[in-house]
């Protein structure tokens, strides 16, 4: 949705299709006072601002728009005011800007002031008006000369107020005098006043309405200084409602409230408007160069079927579509002669051009006007000139009608196979029309059908192939010429191939594609083939698994990006679309199931059927999907969800293959199990040394043939604290169990002095007690409190502390550490009672070949570890700016993932040691990811937040990462992948969808 800055900006220009005239040269901007007749308004503070919902640095203070009309004259003047509320705020505002058509309109600045405590600053003055060309639309081929009048303001700063107005001078003379002006009164942002008048001052009625009954629009009269009398119409508004509505809504959907003022009663008089400009436009059969072309067809097409394709065709191929819309030519189509004669027009000139060449071969037909984004939004508005944005025409043939756009390209075959656009109403430009009409009976060709044939008979872990088989009918068809025309062959080929390894990485074309069409339909054929080395995906004990996916439907099924919602859903409509995914098995022994799933609801046609034929070894399963709606309504979405979620589950299907080989039998190249074994073969080694190192210990037995004279078991702190971080917490047990165990000796009891260092979370504070004791009777510590029960509390705090963080991954490694520090007290008590048995102490505190081969094993864990928590490494977790190394910013920046002055505001890299292997996260306005293929060939996605259409998540199953998937604009999409540990991927998907939520709005309305 457009922000209200958009409005301020442009002034309403789009809406008011009349604006006014006065003495400034046409073209020029110039500065002048406000006109005697506007009414003067004075911005103002309110006493709480809205700053949680204020958005772009910019608090809108003041919105208004008054217009005085008469029977020569039309003019505009527009006043805002804005506070600037932060620095965004001071960058949105340092200008101001006004676009006008130089042909016929000019523009006059009154005022520009900035507010700053409560002392006004004339900027206005000392300003310099830039004129700066602008063609919005250049890009789509319309050149409508249009400018930019500019004023640079200097010396902006976060809490001041501007305010400024103007007036645009001028009106287009196409319109002939009808007044259309639909102001906005409902917005997504805060705006705290908005005025809206019209002096009406011509004889002819001006009908006036509001898109809500609930709106009062007061009517008086007003007599200028000539003692002229006007209608006054007044609207204001103070702190309106604004609303913040959902994404995939259809374009026709309007959320916010307007305000309608139109000179015209009915749709007849729009048509009494556009017709004769339409009737001079149309060939008088003066024309050489157009009545050959009529021959030409005559001669070439028997029926006026093919004739009127063959014209379509003529149309939309010989003449390009380019528009110059400077003035009159916005809406004033060109002679069909002089169309043709310079080969490219507008929508109007070539559906000028086409009607002419049908009427010269005596087939009905006629231009129609259409809003390409309003569509049925039309029926809920009254009358205007301006409410159209393009023409298509109506062919009659008999009692069937049909809708052609001229304007399009690659369409082909006959008029029955071609595509018909439906922009749900339109309004005939012929005499006697005076009302808009359905296009809805428009019979709109599409489908796309296709058949994957997957050879898997070389069984499970060995390549399978893939041959693929695509027609394409209608519009869908049309999209893969341009792709052909527009790319060429080898783009389309590569395109294709990585999209099946999205599904399957390490996919291999054996085949270039294969493209044809057949001339009398315009079906597009395609043919693909395709060897799979990674189709089968070990999951160990000889079992592989292999997945279909239903692709072609499954992107009609995704589920809505919000299902709280306030406007109506969007389906993609008309779509019928046909899958078939055919399975060579190449041994008996397989079981299916047949199964199927047929839904027929008001919201499409979707069917699924599994067959197995066990003679012909071949599975084949069946989808359809036919859409019958372009939107769910609120209402029913939930109905809708419900049914689409049973229909998607359908359209994953997975087999599995048992192979009894060794695992040297197994496919080498499968990237899963050499990863698989590298992390066995480090597991092992890791656990085959330590138990050599436990065995080594046990044989070497040195300790236990002595007999020692020291109270329990005395160590240094210093290897209690080191063993402890090597051995990840497992040597305090150890050092428990000395002490039990020299408890046991010294009393005689029968203890087991295992079982209580396994469990000393239950024998800590007994073990604190008996050394107490201990001291009590022979000890003699120096300091006593050592060992007091305040002292044993704490410590055995610190101990469940410790023992709880060891549950959390991300601080195993400081769990040791905590369990140390928690026996320091017992150990500090014990070392101080043997000072005079300092030979047994020195010979406990010996650092043997064991614990060196120790220190070999589990450093390399403590400094990965360390890596992790400094982010030198990937740490397997999603992370904030701050958490990034300059140079891993400085990579993404080299290798376009990021621009030069982006840094990331989540990310996550799924690598092991090098996060420059893979990553994903998104910034302030964009989302990206990349990683390196099966190919070694580095792959980069972006997509800004304003051209995203939207964002699923899909939670990870087991120990599997979750799955966000972006789809833009153009329904392309990549996927993100976070991990579950700690909630990171729903706090990732939460920040992702909130910014996108932020930005979405400015880009969409």
């Amino acid at each position: 949705m457009l922000f209200l800055r958009l409005f301020i900006l442009f002034g309403l220009f789009a809406n008011a299709s009349v604006a006014m005239a006065s003495s400034p040269v046409v073209g020029k901007a110039t500065k002048q006072p406000a006109p005697s007749w506007v009414k003067s308004i004075t911005p103002n503070l309110p006493q709480e601002i809205p700053i949680k919902d204020i958005s772009n640095g910019t608090y809108y203070l003041l919105a208004d728009e008054q217009n005085r009309v008469t029977e020569n004259n039309a003019q505009a003047f527009r006043h805002y005011a804005e506070l600037i509320v932060n620095q965004k705020g001071v960058q949105q505002s340092g200008q101001v800007s006004v676009t006008f058509d130089p042909i016929y309109e000019s523009v006059v600045f009154h005022r520009l002031n900035i507010i700053r405590d409560g002392e006004v600053l004339d900027k206005l003055a000392a300003s310099d008006i830039k004129l700066i060309s602008v063609e919005p639309e250049f890009d789509k081929l319309i050149y409508n000369g249009r400018q930019s009048a500019k004023i640079i303001i200097d010396d902006v700063r976060v809490n001041d107020v501007l305010e400024y107005s103007y007036s645009r001078i001028g009106r287009n003379p196409v319109y002939q005098g009808l007044y259309n002006y639909r102001p906005y009164v409902s917005w997504s942002v805060p705006l705290h006043q908005q005025y809206v008048s019209v002096l009406w001052g011509k004889e002819a009625p001006l009908y006036v309405s509001a898109s809500d009954e609930n709106f009062k629009i007061s009517e008086s009269t007003s007599t200028d200084d000539s003692g002229k009398s006007y209608a006054l119409y007044e609207f204001e508004r103070i702190d309106g409602e604004y609303h913040d509505y959902n994404s995939q809504t259809p374009d026709w959907f309007e959320p916010y409230q307007r305000l309608y003022f139109t000179q015209s009663k009915s749709w007849g008089e729009i048509v009494d408007w556009a017709l004769p400009m339409y009737q001079a436009a149309f060939s008088d059969n003066e024309n050489s160069a157009l009545n050959q072309l009529v021959l030409d067809i005559q001669l070439a097409h028997k029926t006026p079927q093919q004739q009127v394709a063959a014209a379509l065709k003529v149309v939309q191929d010989d003449v390009r579509y380019f528009g110059i819309e400077m003035g009159r030519n916005s809406h004033q189509p060109s002679h069909a002669s002089e169309t043709l004669e310079r080969r490219y027009g507008d929508c109007k000139d070539k559906v000028v051009l086409f009607v002419s060449i049908l009427k010269a071969l005596g087939i009905e037909a006629y231009p129609a006007l259409v809003n390409t984004d309003d569509g049925r939004g039309l029926l809920n508005v009254p009358p205007g000139v301006g409410s159209f944005d393009h023409v298509i025409a109506q062919v009659v043939m008999g009692d069937k009608h049909y809708w052609f756009d001229p304007t399009l390209s690659f369409q082909a075959g006959q008029i029955d196979d071609i595509f018909q656009p439906n922009y749900d109403v339109a309004l005939l430009i012929k005499p006697g029309s005076n009302q808009l009409i359905s296009m809805d009976e428009s019979e709109r060709k599409v489908g796309e059908f296709v058949q994957e044939i997957f050879d898997v008979t070389e069984g499970g872990g060995k390549p399978a192939k893939l041959t693929v088989e695509s027609q394409y009918l209608g519009n869908i068809a049309d999209r893969n010429r341009r792709r052909v025309a527009e790319d060429g062959l080898a783009e389309l080929e590569k395109d294709y191939l990585n999209f099946y390894r999205d599904y399957y990485a390490q996919t291999e074309t054996i085949t270039p594609i294969a493209v044809s069409q057949d001339a009398t339909t315009g079906q597009v054929n395609l043919t693909e083939h395709y060897q799979l080395n990674d189709f089968w995906q070990e999951q160990g004990s000889g079992r592989f698994d292999g997945e279909f996916y239903a692709h072609a439907i499954r992107g009609y099924l995704k589920k809505p990006s919000q299902l709280k919602r306030n406007s109506p859903y969007y389906l993609s409509h008309p779509v019928h679309v046909k899958q078939q995914i055919k399975v060579l098995i190449g041994e008996d022994g397989w079981e299916f199931n047949q199964d199927s799933l047929k839904q027929d609801n008001d919201f499409y046609y979707f069917n699924y059927q599994l067959n197995f034929d066990e003679q012909a070894r071949e599975l084949t399963i069946d989808y359809e999907y036919r859409s019958k709606v372009g939107f769910v309504s609120v209402e029913n979405l939930a109905a809708y969800n419900k049914q689409r979620e049973a229909a998607r589950k359908e359209t994953y299907y997975s087999i599995s293959d048992y192979i009894d080989t060794a695992p040297s039998e197994s496919s080498s190249n499968n990237y899963t199990s050499v990863e698989k074994l590298v992390s066995l073969a480090v597991v092992t080694v890791f656990f085959v040394g330590y138990g050599v190192i436990m065995m080594a210990w046990l044989i070497d037995g040195s300790e236990y043939n002595r007999k020692p004279q020291t109270f329990l078991y005395p160590v240094s702190f210093t290897k209690v604290l080191v063993l402890s971080l090597l051995t990840l917490g497992f040597y305090p047990s150890y050092w428990m169990y000395r002490q039990w165990q020299a408890i046991k000796e010294r009393t005689g009891e029968s203890l087991s002095p295992f079982i209580r260092a396994v469990f000393g979370v239950l024998w800590f504070i007994p073990l604190w007690l008996r050394i107490r004791e201990i001291d009590n009777h022979h000890m003699k510590l120096s300091f006593p409190k050592l060992l007091s029960v305040s002292l044993a509390l704490v410590m055995y705090l610190l101990f469940l502390i410790a023992a709880w963080v060891s549950y959390y991954d991300h601080y195993w490694l400081i769990t040791p550490a905590i369990i140390a520090v928690s026996l320091w007290p017992m150990v500090a008590a014990i070392n101080s009672a043997n000072k005079e048995h300092q030979q047994e102490v020195n010979f406990n505190n010996r650092w043997l070949p064991r614990h060196l081969a120790m220190l070999a094993l589990f450093l390399p864990s403590v400094v990965y570890v360390a890596a992790q928590w400094s982010h030198f490494v990937p740490s397997q977790r999603v992370v904030a700016t701050d958490a990034l190394w300059p140079h891993d910013i400085q990579f993404m920046r080299r290798n376009a993932v990021l621009m030069e002055d982006e840094v990331p505001t989540l990310f996550y890299s799924d690598a092991l040691l090098d996060m420059t292997k893979d990553g994903n996260g998104f910034t302030k306005d964009n989302v990206f990811s990349y990683w390196f293929d099966a190919q070694k060939d580095f792959n980069v996605e972006r997509a800004a937040f304003s051209d995203i259409k939207t964002i699923e998540f899909k939670p990870g199953e087991g120990s599997f990462n979750a799955t966000i998937t972006v789809t833009r604009l153009d329904d392309s999409n990549f996927d993100l992948y976070v991990p579950k540990a700690g909630g990171d991927d729903e706090y990732f998907y939460q920040q992702l969808n909130a910014q996108w939520q932020r930005i979405k709005p400015s880009a969409s309305k």
